[in-house]
C-alpha cells in the first residue's frame, strides 16, 4: 500500500520542480574583450597603480560586469575581467550598449621593480603594458 502512494508522490514532486524551473533566469559568465587600458608608466610604493579599462561588455542591458580575477607570477600580474549575461523568459533587456568606459582597477605592489600587466582577452589573446614601481 505504501508503494502505491510513494511513487505518485515522487512523480508529483518531480513535475512541480521541473515546471518551477521553466521561468528561471540563466546566467552565463564570459571573459570581457577589453580593447585598451590606460595606466601610468611609474608608481611609487605604497601608492596603488590605477588601471583604466575600456571595451564593450555587451550589446544590450542583459550584459553586465561580474568580477575581476588576479594572478601573479613573479613580476607578471595577470588580470581577467569577467562579465555575465542574464537570459530568461521574463528577462527584459534594455537597448543600451554596456561599456567598461574607463572603469578603474587599483593594483597594489609589495616590492619595487619592473612589472608586466597582462589583461586576458577571449581567444587566448592579451593586452600587455609595463610599469616601474619605485621604492618609497
Amino acid at each position: 500500500m505504501k508503494s502505491r502512494f510513494f511513487l505518485p508522490a515522487i512523480l508529483g514532486i518531480i513535475i512541480i520542480l521541473s515546471l518551477g524551473n521553466c521561468n528561471k533566469e540563466e546566467v552565463t559568465k564570459f571573459l570581457i574583450d577589453v580593447d585598451s587600458i590606460a595606466m601610468a608608466d611609474t608608481v611609487s610604493l605604497p601608492d596603488p597603480l590605477e588601471v583604466e579599462l575600456f571595451g564593450t561588455i555587451g550589446p544590450n542591458g542583459c550584459y553586465e560586469f561580474s568580477n575581476l580575477e588576479f594572478e601573479q607570477e613573479d613580476t607578471v600580474i595577470i588580470m581577467e575581467v569577467w562579465g555575465k549575461k542574464t537570459e530568461g523568459k521574463d528577462v527584459v533587456c534594455t537597448d543600451a550598449v554596456v561599456l567598461l568606459d574607463g572603469s578603474v582597477v587599483n593594483i597594489t605592489f609589495q616590492d619595487a621593480g619592473n612589472y608586466i600587466i597582462k589583461v586576458k582577452k577571449p581567444d587566448n589573446k592579451e593586452l600587455t603594458d609595463t610599469v616601474t614601481v619605485l621604492p618609497s
